[in-house]
């Protein structure tokens, strides 16, 4: 779509898609890798973020920082209900959010993104966060790793869902200077460093390579 249109064209195409959500673009840029079949979008520009307020304390909710609860696996009474469940073969997303925190004098950041690591009707579930010198780190990503399930097995799936944690993940003001890195995972580097489109390793489980 973007090869078919002038550069100018393309340009304010991609200005207007991203001014349509939650940020106020001033420059945009692309490139492909035919090799690899990775398109890369990048947006510059200015928002106004959604900051809680307390008193003196602050809150600010991640982006990409949470689920959604996986659907409940039934059928209506009409139905075969002996016929498995299929997923779909080609899921998986992974959102990769950098968030670099403003210095607050008297206080420092907490965060909570509790790790997620676990499969359900056939999904494996998986978030990783850390929180370092002020710059929080955070993958979160869904991914099929079994292409059917049984009758069985989806009410397995059913009964495990009121137990699903799809809070969002945050970061909070906390007074004292010490900087509160409590679950932080140590394997995440910083994520301008990934070429993500190369190496998907970070968006996965490491006991479930």
């Amino acid at each position: 779509m973007l090869n078919a249109q002038s550069r100018e064209a393309a340009e304010a195409a991609l200005l207007q898609r991203f001014a349509d959500g939650w940020l106020r673009p001033d420059h945009v840029e692309w490139q492909y890798d035919r090799a690899g079949g990775v398109l890369s979008l990048k947006a510059a520009g200015t928002a106004d973020l959604d900051w809680d307020k307390a008193g003196t304390q602050l809150t600010y909710y991640l982006p990409g920082g949470g689920f959604y609860k996986p659907a409940k696996l039934e059928r209506v009474a009409s139905e075969d209900q002996t016929a498995p469940y299929a997923n779909d073969p080609q899921r998986f997303t992974c959102s990769v959010t950098r968030v670099q925190l403003p210095k607050i004098p008297g206080a420092h950041w907490s965060i909570t993104a509790p790790p997620e690591d676990s499969v359900i009707g056939g999904i494996a579930y998986y978030r990783s966060a850390n929180l370092k010198s002020g710059v929080v780190n955070l993958v979160r990503s869904t991914r099929t790793v079994q292409m059917e399930l049984s009758p069985l097995q989806a009410l397995a799936a059913n009964r495990v869902l009121p137990g699903f944690n799809d809070n969002k993940s945050w970061v909070e003001t906390e007074s004292g200077p010490s900087e509160t890195t409590d679950g932080s995972d140590a394997r995440l580097p910083d994520s301008r460093t990934v070429n993500w489109g190369a190496d998907s390793s970070l968006c996965r489980s490491p006991s479930r390579e």
